[in-house]
């Protein structure tokens, strides 16, 4: 898979002579990341005309993923969470924790069959996450530590960053 980034003019013709080549089946993706502004639209429109001339193409227009800030801030929330709070009988991790709350989000769970007739959860991500939705999570964060008297302690930044 080819990945395309465009910043120019120029480099926008280079995409669209390469759209021109793609063998039927190959992949390309086109990423990159632009305001709706005057000058850019133009570009834009201009991609997106050459991708409908050469057939069925996808194109995903999405809200901003999460930032780093936040990742790091979602891990110092649930610090305190995984070393004070018990859940039936039994501490948990903080990754178990991101996927615990990853879940009341409302947030894709994958389960994978395991040897005994369990199922154990797979995929888990923060990753794609919207910045507005990384601040639901915070808040349904907030509100559960809230309700079981843990100081979260939010630091404005972070010590350590743990990757999701």
């Amino acid at each position: 898979m080819a990945r395309l980034l465009f910043n120019t003019e120029r480099q926008t013709q280079d995409i669209v002579r390469a759209l021109h080549v793609a063998k039927e089946g190959s992949a390309i993706t086109i990423s990159r990341s632009f305001k709706l502004l005057p000058q850019t639209h133009k570009r834009i429109l201009g991609v997106l005309t050459a991708l409908q001339s050469l057939g069925n193409w996808k194109v995903k227009i999405a809200a901003p993923n999460r930032t780093l800030e936040q990742n790091d801030k979602m891990w110092a929330m649930l610090t305190p969470i995984a070393k004070e709070m018990e859940l039936k009988g039994s501490y948990y991790s903080t990754a178990d924790w991101k996927c615990y709350f990853l879940h009341i989000l409302g947030s894709e769970q994958r389960f994978m069959p395991s040897h005994n007739n369990a199922y154990i959860p797979v995929g888990s991500s923060s990753k794609a996450l919207t910045k507005s939705e990384f601040s639901d999570l915070f808040e349904v964060i907030r509100h559960f530590a809230a309700v079981n008297n843990i100081d979260l302690k939010e630091p404005a930044h972070p010590q350590h960053r743990q990757t999701a």
